[in-house]
Parts: structure tokens; sequence; C-alpha cells
């Protein structure tokens, strides 16, 4: 259905497609334990951090192994170190870690990563992909996730610093 066809600047136009691309418009809240209270590098080796993506303005799908695995597919770092997230945690990480809690809630549990290891920062971003949302459209995550380095980790516990995330998932 369109919402509207006419003259516009000499040509004729069809606004239908407009439509489609506005209406299944979602948004996706990122919270959990790797995002809320910060996470460092220590505690993704570690395992058990949760990502929690919440959707409005449209809903997830019934989740088979194969959407679950886009989803874990789009959880991407923006730097890639041999031994960072892209290769030890995205890579790696199993299936059966990404639950749906509801339509519009899931939760992804982080499995042990024990090689992973960043010299720096690294900071992720979560793409909801099409085939996960009922509405067909893919959808980036916000805020993304910073995993602190732990270049402190030679430090005395009372003056190592939790890194915290801050941006965009």
């Amino acid at each position: 259905m369109a919402i509207g066809t006419g003259w516009a600047e000499g040509s004729w136009i069809d606004a239908s497609w407009i439509v489609g691309a506005w209406a299944n418009l979602a948004s996706i809240t990122v919270t959990g334990t790797a995002v809320s209270g910060g996470v460092t590098e220590s505690e993704i080796r570690a395992g058990g951090e949760t990502i929690i993506l919440t959707v409005t303005g449209d809903t997830f799908v019934v989740l088979n192994d194969t959407i679950r695995q886009a989803i874990i597919d789009g959880m991407t770092a923006a730097t890639s170190p041999v031994n960072g997230w892209n290769n030890e945690v995205r890579d790696k990480e199993v299936v059966g870690s990404v639950v749906r809690d509801s339509a519009t809630q899931i939760t992804i549990t982080l499995t042990a990563a024990p090689a992973y290891s960043i010299g720096a920062d690294e900071t992720v971003t979560i793409t909801v992909p099409a085939s996960a949302l009922t509405g067909a459209v893919e959808a980036v995550a916000d805020p993304v996730v910073i995993i602190g380095d732990q270049a402190d980790r030679l430090l005395p516990p009372w003056l190592k610093k939790r890194r915290i995330i801050r941006g965009t998932l």
C-alpha cells in the first residue's frame, strides 16, 4: 500500500517503497553485565558475561541455529587483533549461548574465551540481522560494547581500574 503518489519536481513518484523502508525500523537497546558495569578482557576470558538485546518497533522471530549464528556473526569488533574479539570470542561462540527470552528480548551469555588477549580497548558493534526480526530489516544495536584492555594487569588490585563500556553497541 502506497503512502502517496503524484508529481514532485516534474516527475511522477510512487512512494510505496517508503512504507517498507520506514515502517519496520527497529530499535535495539543493549544491556547486560558486559555493558552496564563495564567489562575487561579477563571477564571476557572467564565467560558468563551477558549481552541483552531488547527490541522496540519490531519483534524477534523464533530462533533456530542459523539465526542464532547470524546474531553471533553480527557482533563485530572494529579492530581484529589475532587474539581479539573477532577471532577468539565471536568466531568461537556457540549458538546455544543465544536465547530468545521473549518476542522483544534476546540474551547472549558469553562462553569462556581463554585465549582472548588484547593490547588496547576493543569496540564491538552488534548488528542484528534482518532474519532475526519479523520486520526483516537489520538493526544496529546501541550502545556499543567497549572491552577494556588490562594493560594494568601487573598493578596491585587496589590500583587496577575497571574499564567501563562507553558509546554505542
